[in-house]
């Protein structure tokens, strides 16, 4: 029984310490990856801002309705 024990006890630990080995291992990899995408972004040409001022923008104007009221009253205005 106290074999068990201590192989249970083995066996937490060694998993504890192989998930902080990943965990430590893929947040370098992130990080790396991350700095390396941010650099990519930081380097870009001034180019494609300036393709973007061909573009053709649709305004964006909101159209009032009139409410039944509204209508109602008018007809009666207009009698």
């Amino acid at each position: 029984m106290k074999k068990l024990r201590h192989f249970i006890g083995f066996t937490i630990v060694a998993t504890a310490i192989a998930a902080g080995i990943a965990y430590v291992l893929q947040y370098k990899n992130f990080h790396k990856e991350l700095s390396h995408d941010l650099e990519d972004f930081e380097n870009q040409d001034d180019e494609d801002v300036e393709s973007n001022e061909d573009r053709n923008y649709i305004p964006v104007t909101p159209v009032k309705k009139e409410s039944e009221t509204e209508v109602q009253d008018k007809e009666e205005d207009t009698e």
